[in-house]
């Protein structure tokens, strides 16, 4: 029973939109593989590797820059620091963290899909 509840949990997160907002304005989020590849220069952590530190049990630090480049790549005008200092504090970690983590199992299930990642474009 447990395991076909974590089944369901888990196609809700894929089948869900992932957002959140930021100065007043909701960004739909999505975790490109240049979102990870700039999280690795920013943070020194390397999301294969590392990946209970960046997803399961991150520091406010490895949240922040996750949260920081996913907003950055769909266009919001926040700096690292409002990010740090307004969006993820104690009052709004839990959904930080849930938004993060939401966009990396869509992440993976597209990849093991072998679906094309949505924000590039298609290559003959």
């Amino acid at each position: 029973m447990a395991r076909r509840d974590k089944k369901n949990e888990i196609a809700k997160l894929i089948s869900s939109d992932v957002s959140f907002e930021c100065k007043g304005k909701k960004y739909d989020l999505v975790m490109t593989v240049g979102v990870l590849l700039e999280f690795e220069k920013l943070s020194g952590l390397s999301v294969v590797m590392d990946v209970g530190r960046v997803f399961d049990r991150p520091t406010l630090d490895a949240q922040s820059k996750m949260l920081y480049l996913l907003l950055r790549e769909q266009g919001a005008e926040c700096t690292l620091e409002d990010i740090q200092l307004h969006l993820v504090v104690p009052t709004n970690q839990v959904a930080a963290q849930r938004c993060i983590m939401q966009c990396y199992v869509k992440q993976v299930a597209v990849a093991k899909s072998g679906g094309a990642d949505p924000q590039k474009p298609a290559t003959a």
